[in-house]
């Protein structure tokens, strides 16, 4: 049954009666889950946005009961779902901040950067649990593919934790791999270091020079997010200004207030 509700999930399955069935037969039997069982459904019923009040109090208390036996892959599951779900303020979250930070060493590059994300989403403020991430991820940077760099700035950046040794390596790790960061990657690497002012030079030029390339891939919201961005670090690039200029008002029909008052700032 936990089977075909992850196919459900993993092809963004919606089919109700099925969903419903799952969830009233899942709530009756969540006793017989194991971790796996446990986290997979609660990663399905995320991806499928499946509020189920019943079914998620139950998930919630077999998973604290069982917590032990989760794999760190099971933990970062868990804890991106309790984002995605918009269940934030469960006691579950603690323990699952406490089991991760216990089992991240074990923990991929994207495990890592996905419990940042869920974190940052959640704005739950764990310290413990980021200075473990920073200390783990640090080391390892060069296994980070682009997004999951720009993520972990990101999630830093959004929880305001100014964590300057994780920053500064991510911005050197960054320069390397500037060529795979597309549009979103950009912007949000960007907008963490101009947020926690790590003015990160050598970065900064390489992100300049990349932005230039693929601007008209920018959304008006990345768009007007780098330009604030710049600024805010004083970076001096003409050509960037140029183009940033260019591509503003050729899309200006499509910005939110909020996003050309930052273009234009």
């Amino acid at each position: 049954l936990v089977n075909t509700v992850w196919a459900f999930a993993r092809s963004r399955i919606s089919h109700e009666p099925f969903l419903r069935s799952f969830c009233l037969t899942a709530t009756a039997d969540i006793s017989k889950f194991n971790a796996q069982n446990l986290s997979n459904t609660a990663w399905s019923l995320a991806v499928l946005q499946q509020h189920d009040t019943a079914l998620l109090q139950a998930l919630s208390d077999a998973t604290a009961a069982r917590i032990l036996e989760f794999s760190p892959q099971a933990i970062e599951n868990t804890i991106w779902a309790i984002a995605a779900l918009s269940q934030a303020e469960t006691p579950l979250l603690n323990k699952l901040c406490i089991a991760a930070e216990a089992k991240l060493v074990q923990c991929s590059p994207h495990e890592v950067s996905n419990i940042a994300w869920s974190m940052a989403t959640m704005s739950h403020h764990h310290p413990s649990l980021l200075k473990a991430l920073a200390s783990t991820a640090i080391p390892s940077l060069t296994n980070f593919a682009a997004p999951e760099l720009s993520s972990t700035a990101w999630s830093f950046a959004s929880l305001l934790e100014r964590d300057v040794p994780l920053l500064t390596s991510i911005s050197a790790a960054s320069i390397t791999k500037i060529h795979e960061f597309q549009a979103q990657g950009i912007a949000n690497l960007v907008w963490s270091c101009a947020s926690l002012r790590i003015n990160h030079s050598a970065l900064l030029d390489v992100i300049a020079d990349r932005s230039v390339q693929i601007l008209g891939d920018f959304e008006p919201q990345a768009l007007a997010n780098s330009a604030w961005a710049f600024a805010t670090l004083m970076l001096q690039h003409t050509s960037l200004v140029n183009a940033v200029s260019e591509h503003s008002l050729a899309s200006i029909t499509e910005f939110k207030p909020q996003e050309l008052a930052a273009t234009t700032w």
